[in-house]
C-alpha cells in the first residue's frame, strides 16, 4: 500500500528564478512525481508528491536529488517503514513489454476483515493505462467488487498499451468500504516499452498468493512472445535457483516471428507442502532460447506459505447409518491449530445435501484458536433419515487463513449396486 506525501518547495531569494529540471532516487522504494510548476519564481514555491512504495519489511531511508539548471543540486532526504500489506496488494513494476503490445495484469485484492469488502472506487492515471472487467464485460454489476470476509478476488485488469518506446509510470488508485481506509491505495503501473526484439513475458511476476502448506499445489501458466524478426526455439525453461516446491511442465516449442499474441508455453507449479524455508519461496524462472543475440528472460516468482493446518478427530465427523432409525447423535467438534499465529474462525457452514441429516450447533462466531492450541468450535448433530443414503461432503470453515473444508460422512456399510 503506496503512501504519497506533498513536499513542498519554497524559492527565498528576492531576485532569482529557479528552474527545476528533474527529481532523481538512487531506490525503487520511493518515487517522485512531477514538480506542479517546473519554475519558481522569487519568493515563490511549488510542489512535488513522493510515493512510499515499500518493497521490503522495515526501516528504509534515502536521498532525492532535486536538480535545476543554474543552481546546482538539492537534496531532500525521505524516510519510512514497511509493514507487511493486508490487502496484499503489490505494485506492478519490472514490466518489459515491446512497441505495440500490451500488459494487461489481473488486480487482486485480499479482504482481512471480518465484514465483505466493498471497492467504491478504481481508476487510473490515464494515458496509456486502461481498467477493464476481469471477465471482458464492458460493465457489471455491484457485487463484482465485493470481496467476501478473508477471501481473495480479482477485481480488475489494468491494461497497459504500449505505443512508444520509453519507460513509462502510471498509477491505479482504488477506494474501499473500509473504515480504516481513508485514503486511496495507489499501485504504481511501472512499464519499459521496448523496440528491442527478443522474447517477453506477458506477466513480470509470477504470483502465487498465499498458501498453506496442505493446500493443492498451485498453477500458473507462462506466456511469452517472440518480437524478433525470425522463429525462435525455447529450448529450456527452469527454476534459479532449484527449488524442490517449484516444478515446470515444458515441451520444447518455437515461437513464431514478430507475433503480437503472447503464447502459452508452460505451467509452473508450486507445492507448499515442499518449501521447507523461506529460501524457497521466491526465486526466478529463467527461459532460454536458442538465439545468440538475445539475453536470457528471467521472470521472478513468489508465494507467502503459511506453514500449518487445523487438525481434528476424523472419527468425530464419520456416521454409520443403520438399517433402523436411530436416536439423533451429537458430537462435540475440536480444533487444534498448528499455525504460529492465532487462527478465528469466523463461520461454519454446511452444504445442501448434508442439511439432511447434518446440523451445526453451538456456534457463535468468531471463535480465535490459539496458536498450537485446541478448542471447542461447535457441535455436529446427526439424524440418520429412513432413506438411508449415503453423504459424502464437507463443512466449511471461513477463517483468516483462507477456506477449510472438514469432510463429512454418513454411510450404510452396504455395497452400492447401479446395475
Amino acid at each position: 500500500m503506496p503512501k504519497m506525501e506533498k513536499v513542498y518547495l519554497h524559492n527565498p531569494s528576492t531576485e532569482d528564478t529557479i528552474i527545476l529540471v528533474s527529481i532523481s532516487a538512487t531506490t525503487s522504494h520511493f518515487h517522485a512525481s512531477f514538480f506542479q510548476n517546473r519554475i519558481i519564481p522569487p519568493g515563490g514555491n511549488t510542489s512535488f508528491d513522493v510515493v512510499f512504495l515499500a518493497r521490503v519489511v522495515g526501516n528504509v531511508e534515502n536521498t532525492l536529488f532535486i536538480n535545476t539548471s543554474l543552481h546546482g543540486v538539492f537534496t531532500y532526504q525521505v524516510f519510512g517503514v514497511g509493514i507487511p500489506n493486508p490487502y496484499r496488494l503489490r505494485p506492478f513494476i519490472g514490466a518489459r513489454v515491446p512497441v505495440n503490445s500490451s500488459f494487461s495484469p489481473l488486480i487482486n485484492i485480499h479482504n482481512p476483515h471480518s465484514e465483505p469488502l466493498q471497492v467504491v472506487e478504481m481508476y487510473s492515471s490515464g494515458g496509456d493505462l486502461h481498467l477493464e472487467l476481469p471477465t471482458g464485460q464492458p460493465e457489471g454489476p455491484r457485487k463484482l467488487w465485493e470481496i467476501p470476509p478473508y477471501e481473495t478476488k480479482a477485481v480488475m485488469r489494468a491494461s497497459f498499451s504500449s505505443r512508444e518506446a520509453d519507460n513509462h509510470t502510471a498509477f491505479i488508485r482504488i477506494k474501499t468500504n473500509a473504515s480504516d481506509n481513508t485514503e486511496f491505495l495507489i499501485l504504481p503501473v511501472e512499464v519499459e516499452v521496448t523496440t528491442a526484439p527478443g522474447i517477453y513475458s506477458s506477466t513480470e511476476m509470477l504470483d502465487f498468493g498465499t498458501l498453506r502448506t496442505q493446500d493443492l499445489p498451485k498453477v500458473l501458466n507462462l506466456h511469452l512472445l517472440n518480437s524478433g524478426a525470425k522463429d525462435v526455439p525455447i529450448t529450456s525453461i527452469k527454476p534459479t535457483p532449484p527449488n524442490e516446491a517449484v516444478t515446470v511442465d515444458f515441451k520444447p516449442i518455437t515461437l513464431k516471428a514478430s507475433e503480437t499474441k503472447y503464447t502459452k508455453v508452460a505451467s509452473i507449479i508450486f507445492d507448499a507442502s515442499k518449501a521447507k524455508s523461506a529460501l524457497q519461496f521466491s526465486g526466478k524462472i529463467v527461459v532460454k532460447a536458442k538465439e545468440k543475440n538475445y539475453s536470457k528472460l528471467e521472470i521472478p516468482y513468489q508465494a507467502e506459505v503459511l506453514e500449518g493446518y487445523l487438525g481434528y478427530d476424523h472419527a468425530a465427523t464419520l456416521f454409520h447409518i443403520r438399517d433402523s432409525p436411530t436416536d439423533p447423535v451429537e458430537r462435540p467438534i475440536y480444533l487444534t491449530n498448528t499455525f504460529s499465529f492465532p487462527i478465528i474462525i469466523h463461520n461454519v457452514s454446511l452444504p445442501e445435501d448434508a442439511k439432511t441429516m447434518f446440523k451445526i450447533k453451538n456456534f457463535s462466531e468468531p471463535v480465535s484458536v490459539p496458536p498450537h492450541k485446541a478448542l471447542y468450535i461447535f457441535s455436529l448433530h446427526f439424524v440418520a433419515t429412513t432413506s438411508s443414503i449415503h453423504i459424502d461432503s464437507n463443512i466449511l470453515l471461513v477463517t483468516n487463513a483462507s477456506k477449510f473444508h472438514l469432510p463429512v460422512r454418513a454411510y450404510t456399510g452396504f455395497l452400492d449396486n447401479d446395475g
